[in-house]
Order: structure tokens, then C-alpha cells, then sequence
């Protein structure tokens, strides 16, 4: 027998052994239904035991018949899954694509898989093969660790697995839950010849590990078997099967553990298994904090694009705002909070921030301030309502505490283009004309395409007297105009631009920019 049983604790022992140093070992895991179980999922086997009591509810006779024609028992039923399969779902199939849909809608990924996440996001050890259809894997990758896996969802898609594989990759042999999942005994009697070729570079370069897999599929199994001698001569890595508690070694799994130079190991579970997987190799996951900060940030994006809409009345240029204020657009605000209201849970908080804005609009500059402060103690890390407040000590004249207001949202926002252009008009106002073309150089370093960034920009030149820099920040905008078709804007900026060329003595180059602005 080409067969050696590990315990749990020497597999784990080996991995991080071999996972680092000048020649290290690649693992991939092989999942069956048995990983799925404790993520709400119910095993092909309770999938079988339901089904056998169905069918023999419906006709007893007819399922007698049935069952001695393919020679099914107690003792053989779970390696006939696809039979049963066809014969529950036989007049309707989509019957069948229907139940498995419901059946896997509200499973979560459970500690096994998050931590399964983590191994394949930070370790070489970056692949899974699994008869799976459910998404279990590739919600726990991009939920916990924030990366995009590679799916392989079918055989179609099966040469986009490489020798060298550089992201988490997750190769479903059975087909994605979407992509019409091989269920027939048909579908999985032989692996499609593309999934031997993807597999062939899988095993080459990775020592597999299967666990929650029973070999009860024909495809895989026979797959495996006839590579039986490439296992051996070392043409394949050495698998390691990983068997449950006291499940006995039997029928395809028996025959290919003999002939393949295997490893079995006996292990509890697959979550207990990954989990100490993941700590061998000292993994590191994210903190609790971390995990439920993460989420607030992602909530607090939802609320701040929410609030977007309604700062667009309040924060627009002056043109915007009189294009707004007309009756078609202040319709089209009401629809807008209508809808929010709709669509979030925030109503109270929302009702606040239209309350401030309104008030900041008519003048009402005390009071606005204050609700905005009630909304930053209870949302404080909102950028948004930083930025009110910002706007609020501005109308009041307190421009350096405006400015310091300004800066906390671009702490909270590095990335928001016109907070920067914000800050540059506060600094214009206190005069710090160094500090306001620092802060439009950000705000078009974060959005170059922003044709109103550079004409302002040039306004600052002049003020500063860099007309040189002026000059070319008009030209700048220029093109940027054009490029929007913006014919009002580029007519302004056309005779700006000739006003500084006049008061240079450039009169051809003044002419020309006025000749330019004129048909416009």
C-alpha cells in the first residue's frame, strides 16, 4: 500500500515546515459539500437522505423499481447523488436549479472559510478546487480580505488557469451555482477534458489537500485514479486526504489512496482543521475593531453619497446654483429627497442635514452650526458634515477655523477633489495665496480633468503675479473646455486670459483670446 497516515498534527507540522526557506511546497485544497455544511449547507448525503424519503412519499412502488434497477442501498445510496438528483427533478429540471438556489441564497461563510480566505490571500498556498456550486469561498475573499479571486466557474473558462498563479484562484469543476451546475449523473460521470488540463498544472506545482470531500463523483475520482502513476512517480505532487473522524476508507477513495503515494489524516472538522492552519502558519487576521470598523466606514460611504445629493444645492458655483433654483430643478430636489428617504435607514439624520443646509441657505448661520455639530458627534467620522460645519464658520467669518474644519474631512477624505478646491477658496480669502495653489494643485492632481481647477489656478498666478504660470494654466483650461464644449465658460476664460495678455502688453495675444471669446 502507497499509502502513509498522518496525524493531524504532523500534516500541520509539515506545512509550516516546508511553507518557507529556499524550496518551499505550494498546497491547494480540493473541497467537497462536507466543508459546506457548517455555512447552513446542507452535505450531498442529507441531500440524498431527504430526497430517498421524498421520493418514496410520492410512489412507493415507483421508487422500489427504481432503486433495485440501479441497484441502490442503504450502504451505496450517497455514491448515487446524480441519480437521485435526475429522479427528484426529472419532469421539471429547473425544479432542481431552483431548490439548490434557495437551498444556498442565505448561507455565510463560516470560521473555516474565513480563515481559508486568509491562507489564500497571504500565503503561496493560493488555490481551490471544489465540486462546490455555492460562493462561499470567493464572499469570504472579497468580504474579509478585500481581494478580487479568480473564479473559474466553468470548463470554458478552464485555460485561464496558469502554471504560475499570481491571485487566489477557485476552480469549480461542477460549475458555478449560476452557470448551470452539473447535477446528472451524465454531467459527472467524465471531467471535461479542459478541467484535465487546468488540473494537470494544478497538480504539477501544488501538493493537494482534500477535505470535506468523499470522492462520491465519478469525474474527479476517475480522474484521479488514472493519474494514479503521476502521483506516484512524483510527475504530481503527494495528496493528502483528510478523512472525518471515523469515516472508513472505501470503494474509489480506497484505490486511489493505495496506488498514488498518499497521505491520509484523520482531523475533526473542516473548521477546526483550517483554523489551525491558518494559526501554524501565523496568519495574520484582522481584530475584531478592525472588522466592525471596516464596516462602519463602508456604511458611512453609503450615508455620505446619500448626502451628496442634497449638499449639490447648497455647494454648487454660483451659475449651478441659479440653473437649481429654477421650478423644474427644485422639483427634481424634492424627487431626490423622496427617494432617499426611500432607501435609508438614516431618515432622522438626513431630516437634520436638509434642516442645516436649509437654514445655512437663509442665513441662519447660528443655528445651522449647531444642528451640524448634534450630526459630527453622532456620525464623527462623515466628512460631509465636516465640510457643512466648514461652510457654516466661513459664513460667519471664522475663516481659520473654517480652514481647520476643512482639513479634518480631508483627513476623513483624502481622495475628494473638491474639498481641496474648498480649502483653496478659504485660503484665497485669508490671502494665503501660497497655501491656496498648494491645495488646487491637490484637487487636480486627484481630478485633472476639472477645466474650472486650472482657471482658478490661473486667477491665483496673476493675484501672485506668476504670469508665466497664469498663462499656461489658461491655455490649460482652454483645452479642458473645449473638451467639455463648454462655450460660456471658455468665453470667460478667453477674456480673462486677454485681460492679462492687454495688461502685459501682449496686444496681438489679447486680440486674439478676445477674438476667440467673441462668437461665443
Amino acid at each position: 500500500m502507497c499509502c502513509e497516515k498522518l496525524s493531524l498534527q504532523g500534516f500541520l507540522n509539515e506545512v509550516k515546515d516546508v511553507n518557507v526557506g529556499p524550496h518551499p511546497r505550494k498546497f491547494c485544497f480540493i473541497l467537497g459539500a462536507g466543508a459546506s455544511r457548517s455555512s447552513g449547507i446542507k452535505s450531498g448525503q442529507e441531500l440524498v437522505n431527504m430526497w430517498d424519503k421524498e421520493l418514496a412519499e410520492r410512489n412507493y412502488e415507483e421508487y422500489i423499481k427504481w432503486k433495485e434497477e440501479l441497484n441502490i442501498t442503504d450502504e451505496n445510496k450517497y455514491s448515487h447523488y446524480s441519480q437521485y438528483y435526475e429522479k427528484r427533478f426529472s419532469k421539471h429540471p429547473s425544479d432542481g436549479y431552483n431548490y439548490l438556489e434557495k437551498l444556498m441564497e442565505k448561507a455565510k461563510p463560516s470560521i473555516g472559510y474565513v480563515m481559508l480566505s486568509y491562507l489564500l490571500t497571504q500565503t503561496s498556498n493560493n488555490v481551490v478546487i471544489t465540486t462546490n456550486f455555492d460562493h462561499l469561498i470567493e464572499d469570504a475573499v472579497n468580504y474579509y480580505t478585500q481581494t478580487m479571486p479568480l473564479v473559474i466557474g466553468h470548463e470554458s473558462l478552464a485555460h485561464y488557469v496558469t502554471s504560475k498563479i499570481t491571485r487566489p484562484t477557485i476552480i469549480k469543476i461542477h460549475r458555478d451555482l449560476l452557470f448551470d451546475p452539473a447535477n446528472s449523473s451524465e454531467d459527472v460521470e467524465e471531467l471535461h477534458e479542459n478541467w484535465k488540463e487546468a488540473l494537470k498544472k494544478i497538480f504539477q506545482n501544488y501538493n493537494s489537500v482534500f477535505i470535506g470531500y468523499a470522492g462520491n463523483d465519478n469525474s474527479l475520482m476517475n480522474y484521479l485514479i488514472s493519474n494514479c502513476e503521476n502521483f506516484c512517480n512524483n510527475v504530481f505532487c503527494s495528496p493528502y486526504w483528510l478523512l472525518y473522524n471515523k469515516d472508513k476508507i472505501e470503494g474509489k477513495v480506497r484505490e486511489f489512496l493505495e496506488h498514488s503515494n498518499s497521505y491520509y489524516i484523520p482531523h475533526n472538522g473542516f473548521d477546526e482543521t483550517i483554523y489551525r492552519l491558518t494559526a501554524i502558519l501565523d496568519i495574520t487576521v484582522p481584530t475584531k475593531e478592525s472588522l466592525v470598523s471596516e464596516a462602519e466606514q463602508r456604511c458611512q460611504k453609503i450615508a455620505d453619497s446619500i448626502d451628496k445629493f442634497t449638499q449639490m444645492i447648497l455647494f454648487d458655483s454660483d451659475s449651478d446654483k441659479e440653473r437649481r433654483l429654477s421650478n423644474e430643478i427644485e422639483k427634481e430636489s424634492e424627487s431626490i429627497n423622496t427617494a432617499v428617504l426611500k432607501i435609508t435607514s438614516q431618515t432622522e439624520a438626513l431630516n437634520k442635514f436638509r434642516e442645516a443646509t436649509s437654514l445655512l441657505k437663509d442665513g441662519h448661520y447660528n443655528h445651522a452650526f449647531d444642528i451640524i455639530n448634534e450630526l459630527i458627534e453622532a456620525y464623527p467620522q462623515s466628512a460631509h458634515y465636516y465640510i457643512l460645519r466648514g461652510k457654516a464658520l466661513s459664513n460667519m467669518l471664522k475663516y481659520e477655523d473654517a480652514i481647520s474644519t476643512y482639513k479634518k474631512a480631508i483627513e476623513i477624505d483624502p481622495e475628494n477633489d473638491c474639498y481641496y478646491a474648498d480649502l483653496a477658496n478659504l485660503y484665497k480669502l485669508t490671502k494665503n495665496y501660497d497655501e491656496a495653489i498648494g491645495a488646487y494643485k491637490k484637487a487636480i492632481e486627484i481630478n485633472p480633468e476639472n477645466d474650472s481647477y486650472y482657471a482658478d489656478l490661473a486667477n491665483l498666478y496673476e493675484s501672485t503675479k506668476n504670469y508665466d504660470r497664469a498663462i499656461e494654466a489658461y491655455y490649460k483650461a482652454e483645452l479642458l473646455f473645449i473638451k467639455e464644449r463648454n462655450d460660456l465658460g471658455l468665453a470667460n476664460l478667453l477674456r480673462s486670459r486677454g485681460d492679462l495678455l492687454r495688461r502685459l502688453g501682449d496686444v496681438d495675444g489679447a486680440k486674439e483670446s478676445y477674438d476667440e471669446a467673441e462668437p461665443l
